[in-house]
């Protein structure tokens, strides 16, 4: 029952963990999208260059999207993506060792072999 309990425990402290990070993840993903919808704006040609075709859309976003600042925000978001997928891995490791000794603890409780073979064929 202890092995339970640390498990239990364990799992209770990765999954807060585990949804701190997906906070943080959320927001640093909104500040990124963020500051790229800033770059855009900056960037756009006018109406006048893009009826001319001297300029378009997809040198912007292309301009937008290998911007140097944004390139720490980028690196920031994949340590946290990678993070989250961790503690997941662990969150989920740790949830089936509980359900498993959660069941066997099912299994094996109250079956006192003698009192077992007393019960044995009773309703």
């Amino acid at each position: 029952m202890g092995l339970l309990v640390r498990y239990t425990e364990w799992a209770d402290y990765v999954g807060g963990q585990l949804a701190t990070t997906e906070a943080d993840e959320y927001n640093l993903n909104a500040q990124l999208r963020s500051e790229e919808a800033i770059l855009l704006l900056r960037e756009m040609p006018d109406a006048e260059a893009l009826r001319k075709r001297e300029d378009s859309m997809t040198r912007v976003k292309a301009e937008v999207e290998s911007a140097a600042e944004l390139k720490e925000a980028r690196e920031q978001l994949a340590v946290i993506y990678a993070r989250r997928k961790l503690l997941n891995s662990v969150y989920e490791r740790l949830d089936r060792g509980a359900f498993l000794l959660s069941r066997e603890l099912t299994r094996r409780g109250g079956t006192d072999p003698k009192r077992a073979r007393a019960n044995y064929g009773k309703p």
